[in-house]
């Protein structure tokens, strides 16, 4: 047993050991001192090109794709994510489920300039949008009403009940 013991303890410090020397070939000092900034910004420089490029590529593969689909589903922090590929694609129709629940910004950012029509789907009167910060809200009636989702704001204005409308009832 203590045989084992010993073994063990070899190999910890074997590993001490190595850790406390130095690497010759590591002189962290000189290096950061001849190191060139110059160089950097202009490798930064080189690699957010490529990346600019490669979205680009991206995108136009992306909008090849998604043109041929008759229905392109997208959450809304897609749609602000993928908002220049959202734009090209210039969907006529956006349908929002849970409509409720969408803050009114997040709704409005997945709209472009072709869209025709807005389909909203959900009960405004469940959930509420979630928010992280707490004093532009409802409730506390002041601020901009932030957590009033467009589908709760423009239900809450229409004077006309259309869903419980006689002539809509009678096909049911």
């Amino acid at each position: 047993m203590e045989e084992g013991r010993d073994e063990t303890q070899r190999r910890w410090n074997v590993g001490h050991e190595r850790q406390a020397a130095p690497r010759p070939d590591c002189d962290v000092a000189g290096s950061v001192g001849a190191f060139d900034m110059r160089n950097i910004s202009t490798t930064l420089d080189v690699y957010e090109r490529c990346v600019a490029e490669a979205d680009q590529v991206s995108n136009a593969q992306s909008l090849r794709l998604l043109g041929t689909a008759k229905v392109v589903g997208i959450t809304t922090t897609g749609a602000a994510k993928y908002h220049a590929l959202l734009r090209a694609l210039a969907p006529t129709i956006v349908v929002c489920d849970e409509a409720g629940e969408v803050l009114e910004v997040h709704l409005l950012l997945c709209l472009t300039s072709a869209t025709q029509h807005v389909i909203q789907i959900g009960d405004h009167k469940q959930l509420r949008p979630i928010l992280n910060e707490h004093v532009p809200t409802h409730v506390a009636k002041r601020g901009y009403d932030l957590d009033v989702s467009l589908f709760e704001r423009l239900s809450t204005s229409e004077r006309t009940e259309r869903r419980a409308m006689p002539r809509f009832l009678a096909h049911w």
